[in-house]
């Protein structure tokens, strides 16, 4: 599954676009007085201006050969987020490895580097490195009947843990990671996890589909024709 697009909420939107094309260097695709977005490999993320207070666990798969040079490159533009004293996480169980930070509006921002991707690394690590959007959260009340309907209305199957309090749903190019919202907190952060308005659109074979998360924690799926 590929996360083609990724629409966001921002309460500070100048903040973030210094913070994801000034200080990273991702490149400005367009830009209003209320919304902009960024080219992030082969998907787009767009931030969009509002007035409430929001907090996204979102991640970009990047190469695994580059993870090294990954963690030192964000790191001397912003503070990263440590399990302990680590700050490179290992997921043995999914053959990755990641680092976490915040950005200019607190949401965690995840670099992921997947060893059965084997992505290519050309020059220095920097933004172009990036592969795509690979990750969104959806903080909900029931984890078992968000699989469901994910299931059922995309074909997508799980990928990793259970149906209680952590499922992820897709494949290692694109995952819905569906949490408990009551119980969950976003790692490696003590932040709660709580759903806030997400639209995204994801390709999935030969099948696109547009998706609407909501602050109640429902999601509505329409599939849309290919170009």
């Amino acid at each position: 599954m590929q996360i083609l697009q990724l629409e966001l909420l921002t309460r500070q939107l100048s903040a973030q676009r210094a913070f994801y094309v000034d200080l990273l260097g991702f490149e400005l695709k367009e830009a209003t007085e209320n919304s902009f977005s960024i080219q992030a490999g082969r998907s787009v993320l767009c931030f969009r201006q509002s007035e409430d207070a929001v907090c996204y666990h979102f991640a970009f798969n990047i190469p695994a050969l580059q993870m090294e040079e990954a963690c030192h490159w964000p790191r001397a533009r912003c503070p990263l987020l440590q399990d302990g004293d680590a700050q490179i996480i290992d997921f043995p169980n999914w053959n990755a490895q990641a680092i976490y930070f915040f950005d200019a509006d607190l949401n965690i921002v995840e670099f992921i580097a997947r060893k059965n991707l084997a992505l290519p690394s050309v020059g220095a690590f920097s933004a172009k490195s990036v592969d795509g959007i690979s990750e969104i959260g959806f903080p909900v009340d029931q984890v078992g009947g968000m699989f469901g309907q994910l299931e059922q209305a995309l074909g997508v199957k799980q990928y990793s843990g259970d149906l209680d309090r952590f499922c992820a749903v897709g494949d290692e190019e694109g995952l819905f990671i569906v949490v408990d919202r009551h119980s969950k907190k976003w790692y490696p952060t003590s932040v709660q996890s709580a759903p806030h308005p997400i639209v995204l659109t994801v390709e999935l074979g030969s099948k696109k589909y547009a998706l609407q998360f909501d602050v109640e924690a429902q999601l509505a799926i329409q599939q849309l024709e290919m170009e």
